[in-house]
């Protein structure tokens, strides 16, 4: 006896099989579609910690080289030997005094830092931002509270806490006690 046809239990358990199969395909796509998302906050989480880190060494080294401070229209001042060769941040010995404050710029604000060169016969004054997206800076004086004072140099407490808040309210603030 020849057969023409499948019978009505094998096109079931085709069926079934086929069904199987589309699961498990299915499956895997949605767990690497979750592994890329997960992959993608990690990588996001890496690079804003080490912006956060970045941006704190470098405030951290201008403070460490410091010998007064002062606060102008909410522009943060140093004055320092610590400068940075604006071609390569290669750190010098020079006498400068430099700035951090907000601007805007191409719909957001960022943070930048300025240094000018105390000694007006050298060449090296220059701007550069930092990075976007800051809401307020602020440096206070880690043991009372207090913002340095408006437009009189001062002398540096020896600890300051810097304080930096993005416009993303998801970010975490960057709260830091930095040493002199």
């Amino acid at each position: 006896m020849t057969r023409k046809a499948f019978t009505l239990v094998e096109l079931l358990a085709a069926n079934v099989l086929a069904a199987l199969l589309i699961v498990a395909i299915l499956t895997i796509i949605g767990a690497l579609g979750r592994d890329r998302r997960a992959h993608a906050a990690l990588d996001h989480d890496r690079t804003t910690q080490t912006t956060n880190d970045n941006l704190r060494r470098l405030i951290q080294w201008d403070f460490s080289n410091a010998t007064r401070w002062r606060l102008v229209d909410g522009a943060y001042f140093f004055q320092s030997h610590g400068s940075l060769d604006p071609q390569t941040l290669v750190p010098t010995t020079l006498p400068v005094t430099v700035r951090y404050e907000l601007n805007e710029s191409a719909g957001k604000r960022w943070l930048t830092r300025s240094q000018t060169p105390r000694d007006k016969t050298a060449d090296g004054a220059w701007s550069a931002p930092l990075c976007a997206d800051v809401a307020d800076l602020a440096l206070a004086s880690a043991d009372n509270g207090l913002a340095p004072p408006q437009s009189v140099w001062q002398n540096l407490p020896s600890q300051v806490r810097l304080t930096l808040t993005w416009t993303d309210p998801k970010r975490p603030v960057l709260n830091e006690t930095l040493t002199h």
